[in-house]
């Protein structure tokens, strides 16, 4: 790691106005004030956030959903039935002169059957193996009759029909893949949530401590300036100044104390940390430790197309429109289903009687549609289905182009905002001293209640600085993992990673 060394001499500096305890310092932290670094912050989101929660949700589903569509292609087994079907009625029957009589039945009729099915995706048809049994109770005259099929062979095979099947082997895998690249994507995109919520509240804690800083300081001024107004070194204009500073600083504390409490809330809301208690102070911790990594475009680039669930979601988004053209063509043409069924079956009013002497069992058929005249409305179907998918692919390769132009984009951001770290960490130094000098000069009577004031103003403005290269740099940082689904301090893709 960069480290960014903070001198002893700065301790009180950069605890006094950044909200924190430097690593480097000795400083015992009360009981009950909780310190979190970026990195806990982010472990707390990871396995906390309501957003992550929803990504494993989400996950799950997708999972379940990969596994109903690889049971499509598996053997399915069902029994089948109805035990009993009674029925005590009195029906109408046509007479041989056309006159009506009602005939008084009562039966039972009971069936039970087994099939065993299978879908073969390489044509789209389906097999199945079937067994069957029925019987059938006259109760009036106490008649019994029982019918088998011993087992029967069914083929039912579509010709020139869309094949489902086989366009849903090629897509499903594909969105499956996405689901897992969307989920590691859902948490970097987290951490990076994470990240802009704790500058946020990193920034509006150091704008409080600068708030409250300068409100005291301007006190000991004022009461400094009071002492020298009763000796008439001073104007009361010069006290008046000074005294409006304090007033002015009083109220900037105020609102940067909302500021902090508000930032608070929305960090701790963001990451489902449930366990600050009520009288509990949460202090940030400053990431100043810079990673000593090298973002390089082209490793960025080629990362961001194996690892990112857009890249997978332009593959399915092809397939799926070439599917739909495929659907439209087969059904504006000739279709036909061929349906052929093999078996021995057999009818007997004795059941041991059924499966001897059985009998053969075939049917074939073959259905078809021809469309003849639609008045140009195939046509117009095949014609759009063609233009969406010549759309499809032209969205696709801008949305391509534009994901590589922000990855390399973000590469360069990442880049400059590392740099303006180191130049933003000197410039708050220089501004700190200069704050000092004048500040002791005005308490010497050497300088000017304007002049201490820019000064203070310098300094503030530096801080603040500081802290929003910090965040830019952290940002941009997590940006990159998120674009590239690639950690570059251990050069591993965060899909490997557990």
């Amino acid at each position: 790691m960069i480290t960014i060394n903070i001198p002893y001499k700065n301790l009180f500096f950069w605890s006094l106005f950044l909200g924190c305890i430097p690593i480097t310092a000795t400083a015992q932290k009360m009981p009950d004030t909780l310190y979190l670094s970026l990195k806990q912050t982010i472990e707390i989101a990871i396995d906390n956030s309501p957003s992550v929660l929803q990504a494993k949700t989400q996950k799950e589903t997708s999972y379940w959903d990969w596994k109903t569509f690889k049971s499509d292609y598996l053997p399915q087994l069902s029994l089948d039935g109805n035990l009993p079907n009674f029925s005590k009625d009195n029906l109408p029957i046509t007479q041989p002169d056309g006159s009506i009589d009602f005939l008084s039945v009562n039966n039972i009729n009971s069936r039970v059957g087994l099939s065993l099915n299978q879908e073969i995706p390489l044509t789209g048809g389906s097999i199945s193996v079937n067994s069957s049994l029925a019987r059938f109770d006259n109760l009036t005259n106490d008649f019994r009759r029982y019918n088998a099929t011993a087992v029967s062979i069914r083929l039912n095979q579509p010709l020139f029909a869309y094949n489902r099947l086989l366009w849903n082997k090629k897509i499903e895998p594909l969105k499956f893949e996405e689901s897992k690249k969307k989920f590691v994507e859902d948490k970097e995109a987290t951490s990076l949530g994470t990240t802009i919520r704790y500058f946020n509240l990193l920034i509006s804690q150091s704008n409080y401590q600068i708030a409250k800083t300068n409100f005291e300081n301007y006190k000991l001024l004022f009461k400094i300036d009071s002492t020298r107004y009763d000796l008439g070194t001073v104007s009361k204009q010069q006290l008046l100044q000074i005294q409006l500073q304090v007033v002015n600083a009083k109220k900037r504390m105020s609102q940067a104390n909302l500021g902090k409490k508000t930032a608070t809330l929305d960090l701790l809301e963001y990451i489902g940390y449930n366990d600050l208690q009520k009288n509990q102070a949460l202090i940030l911790k400053v990431p100043s430790d810079i990673p000593p990594i090298q973002v390089d475009e082209e490793i960025a680039l080629k990362e961001a197309m194996e690892n990112r669930a857009d890249i997978t979601a332009y593959k399915r988004r092809l397939l799926e429109a070439e599917s739909q053209l495929a659907r439209v063509k087969a059904e504006n043409g000739f279709n036909a289903e061929l349906t052929m069924s093999l078996g021995l079956t057999n009818a007997d009013s004795e059941f041991q009687n059924l499966y001897t002497n059985t009998q053969d069992q075939q049917t074939i058929s073959l259905g078809f549609r021809i469309p003849i005249a639609d008045w140009g409305r195939s046509k117009s179907r095949l014609k759009r289905a063609q233009l969406r998918k010549d759309l499809e692919k032209q969205s696709v390769d801008l949305e391509t182009s534009n994901f590589k132009r922000e990855i390399i984009t973000e590469v360069d951001r990442f880049e400059m905002y590392k740099q303006q770290v180191i130049i933003a960490y000197e410039s708050s130094n220089i501004a700190k001293m200069s704050y000092n000098i004048s500040k002791n000069k005005f308490i010497l009577g050497k300088e000017s209640s304007t002049n201490l004031n820019v000064a203070l103003n310098e300094k503030d403005q530096a801080i603040q600085d500081y802290i929003v290269s910090l965040s830019d740099f952290w940002e941009a940082y997590y940006r990159i993992r998120l674009l590239t689904i690639y950690d570059f301090e251990t050069s591993k893709s965060l899909t490997q990673i557990k």
